[in-house]
């Protein structure tokens, strides 16, 4: 690489992902205080639930978890969700809210997309786009459940990147 108009003072290379990755353990250090502190006492619980959701989820996913059988289907929606979900957690701890949001929304088209499939089990995902599955269960739970990401919840999403 030329670097004839490269400012010493600015890490290029290996030197930027270096820099990059402490800026990154730093955010995730920060974070990990704030949430240990008693002025965020909600954080804590938020997290140990999550953690709890991720690890349930991932057993459903990978089948130890027998409830399922062999829906591979929903299955491969719920890995893919929780990678999402577990992407998202690690980027906003170091500071990628945008990035992480944007994970978070699709998590909520694959938990629509599974609840569509348990009410309605011929349905199938091959051309379904977000909003016609967010129409679909508003078809059809008419108030017997909550929909897992409704219209408005996916718009603030969409709105905050």
């Amino acid at each position: 690489m030329n670097n004839a108009h490269h400012n010493s003072n600015v890490p290029v290379g290996l030197d930027y992902l270096q820099a990059i990755e402490a800026s990154q353990i730093s955010c995730c250090v920060q974070f990990e205080q704030m949430a240990a502190t008693t002025e965020a006492v909600k954080v804590p619980k938020i997290l140990d639930n999550l953690g709890v959701a991720f690890a349930y989820l991932s057993m459903l996913a990978t089948g130890f978890l027998p409830c399922m059988g062999g829906d591979e289907k929903k299955k491969n929606i719920i890995a893919r969700a929780i990678s999402n979900a577990q992407a998202a957690l690690c980027l906003l701890k170091i500071g990628f809210y945008d990035e992480g949001y944007s994970l978070i929304r699709q998590v909520g088209e694959a938990a629509n997309l599974v609840a569509l499939f348990c009410l309605k089990p011929g349905v199938s995902n091959d051309t379904l786009k977000p909003s016609c599955v967010r129409k679909m269960l508003d078809g059809i739970v008419e108030n017997k459940i909550v929909i897992p990401m409704n219209t408005q919840e996916y718009n603030r999403l969409s709105g905050l990147f």
